[in-house]
């Protein structure tokens, strides 16, 4: 996400660009006022700029297409996400490699990353009778309402 090169940053020179965000989700918001924190790293400090952004995934969509067109339109590398909202079925697959299809509403809680393309999302759902299942999730269709998706990376 970070970039040296001028033509990349907005017009304060400081802040990085970032790429339109995709078709199937909505930028409703993002972090204000964010400043760049020290970090001890070894002797060095490394001063990095932290930003969280707020997306709405849309009705009747699938949260793993709206992820891979969020990682296509420039989030690759280091981003780490928070998706919550209720589905209404939804696939996961176990530790130990079984998938399983539920067919029935849900309410997701589900936290991943995308580093080097690639996009990881564990999660939990809770289904009727007060019970919750979890896994590496697959497909999640989000209902009338869609969901929250929070994005978090750094500048450095």
């Amino acid at each position: 996400m970070t970039s040296d090169r001028e033509e990349d940053r907005d017009a304060d020179g400081k802040t990085p660009r970032q790429p339109e965000g995709p078709a199937l989700i909505t930028r409703t918001g993002e972090s204000e006022g964010a400043e760049p924190r020290p970090r001890e790293t070894g002797g060095d400090t490394v001063h990095h700029v932290h930003h969280m952004e707020r997306y709405a995934v849309g009705r009747h969509t699938d949260l793993l297409e709206a992820l891979r067109e969020l990682a296509e339109s420039g989030y690759q590398n280091g981003v780490v996400f928070r998706a919550v909202g209720t589905i209404t079925s939804f696939t996961l697959l176990s530790a130990a490699g079984t998938a399983t299809e539920y067919d029935t509403p849900g309410v997701l809680s589900a936290a991943g990353s995308i580093v080097g393309g690639r996009i990881t999302v564990h999660a939990t759902v809770g289904v009727e009778d007060n019970r919750a299942v979890s896994g590496y999730l697959q497909r999640a269709l989000t209902g009338d309402d869609g969901l929250d998706l929070y994005l978090e990376y750094a500048d450095d």
